[in-house]
Order: structure tokens, then sequence, then C-alpha cells
């Protein structure tokens, strides 16, 4: 069941069991909190790692056949994560 929360936002309730008492959890859409720009900008750059992961990976599983698509993709994505914060960092020293 879906409500009007008094800041114009979806919240959806659950009910579930606790010992025979109920608990209610309300759930807010990820994408609340996220601008509209920032979620572009955050499904962009999944997109990208995504992209990139599926290039690079013929080629580590020619050196690792043992890494899998998903571990080459967390790797991938970790690398850009670090190599972004890096590139923001020398941006604000400027």
């Amino acid at each position: 069941m879906y409500q009007v929360a008094p800041s114009a936002s979806l919240v959806r309730r659950t009910a579930t069991g606790n010992g025979g008492n109920m608990v209610i959890r309300e759930h807010r859409p990820a994408t609340a909190a996220l601008s509209d720009a920032a979620r572009d900008r955050e499904v962009r750059q999944e997109i990208e790692n995504f992209l990139n992961a599926l290039s690079s990976y013929p080629d580590r599983f020619a050196r690792q056949p043992y890494v899998s698509f998903e571990e080459h993709l967390f790797i991938v994505t970790a690398e850009n994560q670090v190599s972004a914060g890096i590139e923001r960092r020398r941006s604000y020293g400027r």
C-alpha cells in the first residue's frame, strides 16, 4: 500500500512478524534523497563501469581465468572510484 507522506514522497509500509508482534517499517525510495541530476550521474557512471569491465574482461580472463566477470566488474568499479577520488582532490587543490 502506498500513501502520500507529509513530504509528498511515496512511502511504502510493510508489516512483518516479530515473535507474534507486528512491526511496521517505512521504506522510502532511494532516489528521494538524490536529486535527479545526481542520480543521472550515478547511473551513467554505473553504465560506464559495466561497459569498461565488459570490454576489458577478455584480457583479464586470459591472464586470470578463475576471476569471474562479477569480480572483475567489482575491481573495475573500485579502481574507477579511487581514480575519481584522486581527480576530485586534485581539482580542489587548485
